[in-house]
């Protein structure tokens, strides 16, 4: 298999397949061609391309169709070809979950760079989901808005940088003793009451002594 990765090129002009499918090689994709909606199918069907170029005129089964289909067996790309004046066509195949489009005639060199485009978005990381808030009585500790607060006072965690990578994983709702929070790296310093005042959080390290 190509580094790039592999490309399926669905047209059923000869001299599109040709020329796209020789400039995609060139780029280092693995290319794969099919000259109808039916062949296209087949070939996804015995292995799934890391990206499609679908031309939604097609005989046959038509490009819409495959693009409907194709995006059912799995998150493969679309990058949709299409005339001038086929922008109810576009709308759809965007509707069905196409990545891109260009429209005829196109520079070859561009669609490259469209396939290279769309390639880097799919195969980006997703984001990491975010750690609920924890809580131990009045403390409640939110790495996401980087914040600690005991009653009703805030702790200025985010001032000081709280260490995300640093905590567990609780389970929603679970609790977090203050204790637990400091050697996890929160760096939350508990104060006792002072002359009457109530207790506060601060971060260790922050001003205070």
């Amino acid at each position: 298999m190509s580094a790039a990765g592999t490309v399926l090129v669905v047209d059923d002009d000869v001299l599109v397949r040709d020329v796209v499918g020789r400039y995609l090689g060139r780029a280092g994709y693995q290319v794969t061609v099919a000259g109808d909606g039916e062949e296209a199918l087949r070939a996804a069907e015995a292995s799934l391309p890391d990206l499609v170029v679908l031309d939604l005129m097609l005989p046959g089964v038509g490009g819409l169709e495959v693009c409907r289909r194709l995006r059912a067996a799995g998150p493969v790309p679309i990058v949709m070809l299409t005339a001038l004046g086929e922008e109810e066509d576009r709308i759809v195949g965007l509707e069905l979950g196409a990545d891109d489009y260009i429209t005829k005639p196109f520079s070859p060199r561009e669609l490259v760079l469209r396939v290279a485009s769309v390639l880097r978005r799919a195969r980006s990381p997703r984001p990491v989901m975010e750690l609920p808030p924890v809580t131990d009585g009045g403390l409640m500790v939110d790495v996401a808005a980087r914040r600690a607060v005991l009653g009703e006072r805030g702790a200025g965690a985010h001032r000081a940088g709280v260490r995300p990578a640093g905590l567990p994983h609780p389970a929603p709702g679970s609790r977090l003793h203050p204790q637990r929070a400091a050697r996890a790296g929160v760096g939350l310093d508990v104060r006792r009451p002072v002359h009457g005042d109530r207790p506060r959080a601060t971060v260790a390290g922050e001003g205070g002594g």
